[in-house]
């Protein structure tokens, strides 16, 4: 059990954040529970700075209040010698979240609160270990987010997202070889979006696609200090259809090689 202490000197607010955490262990399994209250103020940027960004403006807004949120945690744990399993619940209420939104009477991006919206999703993962060099990591998330009708909206996170990452290594004599492959999976979504704000407000539904991106590694090292990196980063070549807030930022594959010499080991 904890608790902290803040004190907001531009709005003179306090707050206390309280959390406390329980674990229950038995054999090989770890069950967990957990509540936090969160508190964060916002910042001098937030508040005050006007910053020019490549198409606009963000504008600081210094009636801002501080963010707050209430966070609910259950989880259990399976592990042994080779395998981890691990699942997790999580339900976040959260008020006051500081984000952006079209403002005309600046014509550009101002920071402003959100009302009150809930966050909650499910996770689980797994990790492997071999007695032949494989290692293997899978992991799947699940995240809803709610916002009321008729308030600024920006939903951030896609439902469905899942990592897969598996390496093998061997050695061969004063030799030694990593080869990796892993990507992220992430699944399509509906972006209601504000545009204006004011006489003129407005929104616009965004969509965009799901999408996966993979890399691929290859690591040869010598004892001696020499090694030898080979990366091939977007392996299948995913190109968004078009760019915009929550597009991955990729125009395409892209290799790497790169060598490193210890000197000092290779003398």
């Amino acid at each position: 059990a904890g608790a902290r202490y803040d004190f907001f000197s531009a709005a003179s607010l306090h707050h206390l954040s309280p959390r406390i955490s329980l674990m229950y262990r038995l054999n090989h399994v770890n069950l967990r529970a957990g509540y936090a209250d969160g508190f964060r103020a916002p910042s001098l940027k937030e508040m005050y700075m006007d910053f020019d960004m490549p198409a606009f403006w963000i504008y600081g807004n210094p009636d801002l209040l501080p963010e707050k949120n209430h966070n609910f945690q259950l989880s259990a744990e399976y592990y042994n010698d080779r395998l981890t399993l691990m699942l997790l619940g999580y339900h976040n209420i959260v008020s006051n979240r500081i984000s952006t939104a079209w403002y005309s009477a600046l014509g550009g991006h101002r920071y402003l609160n959100m009302e009150s919206m809930t966050i909650s999703g499910v996770e689980c993962s797994g990790t492997l270990h071999t007695d032949i060099g494989i290692s293997a990591t899978a992991a799947y998330a699940y995240t809803h987010e709610s916002v009321r009708k008729g308030l600024p909206i920006n939903v951030s996170c896609r439902p469905h997202s899942a990592t897969l990452h598996i390496d093998y290594v061997k050695t061969l004599r004063s030799w030694k070889i990593v080869v990796g492959f892993g990507g992220r999976l992430f699944s399509s979504m509906d972006s209601e979006e504000y545009v204006a704000i004011g006489e003129l407000e407005n929104t616009t539904l965004n969509h965009y696609p799901g999408y996966a991106l993979f890399k691929a590694n290859m690591m040869i090292s010598h004892e001696r200090g020499v090694t030898l990196n080979l990366t091939v980063d977007n392996l299948f070549n995913y190109i968004p259809d078009y760019y915009y807030i929550k597009s991955p930022i990729t125009t395409g594959r892209t290799f790497s090689v790169s060598l490193t010499v210890d000197v000092e080991k290779l003398f």
